[in-house]
């Protein structure tokens, strides 16, 4: 049986250019994809899923652990400043809509956690997302802020 990657990976092989990348940066704003075999990450600049919208998210992450049969979606923005907060938590509820509600998502054994992250610069303040939320499947998700460079293992254990 395929594994949610997989599916994931075969779901977004027609987006033109493909969405898949092999890193989750914009700028100086990046996330360590050190989970090498465990990730697809999706850049959703690039993804048809969102060709008519500007509330995207930067990247969709999938991370399973196929041993464990494990795993959970990351919807990331990535920020050097921050006009209003409201339309980063905009762009992140707009990335778990997606998720729970497009068909190019639709995997076995889709992931039921999803961590929505803003990944800053040193001119986002972190006190901007400390009382802001997303809904996920019916469930209310706080906001995690992030430094550049942290590494997806971090995120995920």
């Amino acid at each position: 049986m395929p594994t949610p990657l997989r599916e994931l990976e075969e779901l977004h092989s027609s987006c033109n250019p493909c969405c898949i990348v092999e890193s989750c940066r914009r700028r100086r704003c990046k996330i360590v994809l050190d989970t090498i075999g465990n990730v697809i990450c999706l850049d959703c600049d690039k993804c048809g899923v969102f060709t008519e919208n500007n509330r995207r998210p930067d990247f969709i992450i999938l991370y399973y652990d196929s041993v464990r049969k494990v795993g959970r979606w990351l919807v990331i923005e990535m920020k050097g400043r921050v006009s209003h907060p409201r339309h980063i938590v905009e762009q992140l509820q707009e990335g778990a809509e997606v998720i729970a509600l497009n068909s190019k998502f639709k995997v076995s054994d889709s992931p039921k956690v999803l961590n929505a992250i803003v990944v800053r610069d040193k001119h986002v303040r972190t006190s901007d997302f400390a009382q802001r939320h997303i809904t996920f499947l019916g469930r209310r998700l706080w906001i995690s802020v992030i430094r550049p460079g942290s590494s997806l293992s971090s995120l995920v254990n």
